[in-house]
């Protein structure tokens, strides 16, 4: 049986992660999970690796002289992702993935010629020459990029970008996102998550879900809530499923603009309890719009 491992940073989660479980019957499949991942990973369905701290260290303090090279004498602080421990627990894959611009790739393609598996990297970049911007992303991009045998974007778009780039057309195969629907369809409205949230449960509810940032145009949504107000419509409740930097000054904009009984809150919302929220909306909205650097990649929220 084949082994494939599967490296994100810590952004191991259940949503990235559902598109490998049908294949865990064929091949030997092993995650790896930083200390400090940011999602809770117990109910994936695959082989789990912890990554410590503690054995990173370990172990590179029995390499003096190649973590003296990699942390010491790195051009720029946190270039790695565990890279010691990979070292070892990679050890006979036949392929590894990981996904984008990652301290993760980054350290995947160094260890690639040394433990000789294939380099699997996905591919959500909408923007040609994005880490220009940033000088540690594009030091990262020049040492990942020749090393990665299969670029698995997730949209023509992104394909198109990687060719602009100068990715061969042999080295690009597009895999679609997907969605289980069995998980997401529709259904009833959930009344305990309407009474949990003080949303009454004849109320038409505008749900937006996603990071509470800038781009995703978070603020369009107190403008839309102000004047459906104006037009007088009553009995609307905008939800929004999220957290990020732009939160204050949401609440900000909220209480300005009187529109304070039409807005809830659901904070950060985890993967297995999405098709619960998903059943409270009438409407989805997505009001994200293109800025020089970033644009939506594919919106699966709306999918």
């Amino acid at each position: 049986m084949k082994k494939l491992g599967i490296v994100l940073d810590n952004k191991v989660n259940r949503w990235a992660l559902q598109r490998f479980e049908p294949l865990k019957n064929d091949v030997d499949i092993t995650v790896f999970v930083g200390e400090r991942n940011d999602y809770d990973v117990k109910s994936i369905n695959l082989n789990k690796r912890r990554l410590t701290h503690a054995e990173e260290i370990s172990l590179a303090i029995r390499n003096p002289l190649t973590a003296y090279k990699r942390i010491i004498k790195a051009p720029y602080k946190k270039m790695d992702f565990y890279y010691f421990s990979l070292q070892k627990y990679l050890e006979g894959m036949d392929a590894v993935y990981s996904c984008d611009i990652t301290r993760s790739a980054y350290t995947l393609a160094h260890l690639k010629d040394r433990l000789g598996f294939k380099f699997i990297l996905s591919w959500w970049e909408n923007i040609p020459y994005r880490a220009v911007f940033d000088e540690k992303t594009s030091y990262h991009k020049r040492h990942i990029m020749q090393k990665v045998d299969m670029f698995l974007p997730f949209t023509q778009t992104a394909k198109r970008v990687l060719q602009m780039e100068g990715v061969p057309e042999e080295k690009i195969r597009v895999i679609y996102p997907g969605v289980d629907l069995e998980r997401f369809n529709p259904g009833n409205k959930p009344e305990k998550l309407f009474a949990e949230n003080n949303i009454p449960i004849n109320s038409f509810v505008i749900l937006y879900v996603g990071k509470l940032v800038s781009w995703k145009g978070v603020h369009n949504l107190i403008y839309a809530a102000r004047i459906l107000k104006q037009r007088e419509v009553k009995g609307f409740v905008v939800a929004v499923a999220g957290k990020g930097a732009q939160n204050e000054n949401m609440e900000k904009l909220i209480k300005e603009s009187g529109t304070e009984d039409n807005f809830r809150f659901l904070n950060f919302v985890s993967y297995d309890e999405m098709p619960q929220v998903y059943n409270m909306a009438d409407v989805l909205a997505l009001p994200s719009y293109p800025t020089m650097a970033w644009q939506e990649q594919f919106g699966m929220v709306l999918i």
